[in-house]
């Protein structure tokens, strides 16, 4: 599964709902703008609908069109012929929001609408969401000594060291204490030293005992 990382979560973007049964029709249209967590409106974001007429070797030209939610999230634009659009796509801007484009679903050009809902998230809601991803993305099996705890350990550094780039709040950072120090600490302990040194090696990993003490044990220990 493809991971985003919240630098690249930096521009609200884009479609998860078409407008298909949702009362929208050619020439005109609207829509909402949704926290995707909570399902709450957003009010007074800026939302951008591009109309993609054509394509060529030098690219798809848009025609844009904006407007800015209302207190329920909803937003309107201006009559649209739709028949001429090629391809129909949306987003939403708004400081404190990031968007969570593992809602994209893509948009379905014959249907001629303008995006039904526009899901953006909070910057806490998104990085927990992160969060999320990565913890569920990350197995980890009944700890046995043996070649199983130095692959577990493995991916838990992984995880431990993206998820601790992604924490950005103090709750956040006490979630992935939680969540990773018990699990690399008991994990650590049962490696020989032999396989301690192996870390290095590791396949994709490039990081060894020393990382543990350097890195792990400080994270896992300081006051939040």
């Amino acid at each position: 599964m493809r991971r985003l990382s919240l630098s690249r979560l930096a521009t609200l973007a884009v479609v998860a709902l078409l407008g298909t049964g949702c009362g929208v029709r050619p020439g005109s249209g609207h829509g909402r703008v949704l926290e995707a967590l909570s399902k709450r409106p957003v009010p007074g974001a800026q939302v951008t609908v591009i109309c993609e007429v054509a394509s060529s070797w030098h690219g798809t030209t848009g025609i844009e069109h904006t407007a800015v939610t209302a207190p329920d999230g909803t937003y309107f634009i201006d009559p649209i012929d739709f028949r001429s659009c090629a391809d129909i796509h949306g987003f939403a801007r708004k400081p404190g929001y990031v968007p969570n484009d593992s809602f994209v679903t893509g948009v379905a050009s014959s249907d001629k609408g303008i995006p039904a809902i526009i899901y953006v998230m909070t910057e806490p809601g998104a990085a927990q969401w992160q969060l999320d991803v990565i913890w569920r993305d990350t197995p980890v099996i009944p700890l046995q000594p043996g070649s199983t705890a130095l692959g577990q350990f493995a991916r838990l550094y992984r995880a431990f060291s993206e998820s601790r780039r992604t924490a950005n709040s103090p709750e956040l950072a006490a979630w992935v204490r939680g969540r990773y120090c018990p699990l690399l600490r008991d994990t650590f302990a049962l490696l020989s030293p032999a396989q301690r040194a192996a870390l290095a090696h590791e396949e994709g990993f490039h990081a060894g005992a020393d990382d543990y003490a350097t890195e792990v044990l400080p994270y896992c220990t300081r006051p939040l």
